[in-house]
């Protein structure tokens, strides 16, 4: 939450381009730890033998 307001206040103290790269490297920074966390959710939620299970069962 922190990053969040640090992005707010460089965005109310300056409205320059080093200002809007760093706040677009903060939201992709942001962005790749969101799917880091989804896959690594997947990745524990499913494997291969659940899913092989299930093509099986489909094909009966």
């Amino acid at each position: 939450m922190s990053s969040f307001k640090k992005a707010s206040e460089l965005l109310n103290s300056s409205n320059d381009t080093v200002t809007i790269n760093e706040l677009k490297g903060r939201l992709n920074h942001l962005e790749n730890n969101q799917l880091s966390e989804i896959h690594k959710s997947l990745s524990k939620s499913s494997n291969k033998e659940t899913f092989d299970r299930l093509c099986i069962e489909t094909l009966q």
